[in-house]
């Protein structure tokens, strides 16, 4: 995975936190990570979560469902079998 915001090379201990980060927001989950004192969590997180939600925004989105003779009727529950009075 590369993350080009990062301003310098990062280091291996740097990456591997960005990576890992990133897969958690893929996923929709939670991360607890660690990383000794002076690795540069901050940067990593920023550049990371940035990168993530570049990405995300870039992602060709689904189309919207094409609508049906009930939705156009204003019948929400058409086709559900729910009664509409």
């Amino acid at each position: 995975m590369e993350f080009p915001e990062f301003p310098v090379q990062p280091y291996a201990v740097q990456s591997r936190f960005m990576t890992a980060l990133y897969a958690a927001c893929e996923l929709g989950g939670v991360a607890l990570l660690e990383s000794p004192t002076g690795t540069g969590k901050t940067l990593s997180i920023i550049c990371s979560a940035l990168q993530w939600l570049e990405d995300e925004r870039n992602r060709p989105q689904p189309a919207p469902p094409k609508p049906t003779a009930g939705s156009q009727l204003g019948l929400a529950n058409a086709g559900t079998g729910a009664s509409v009075a």
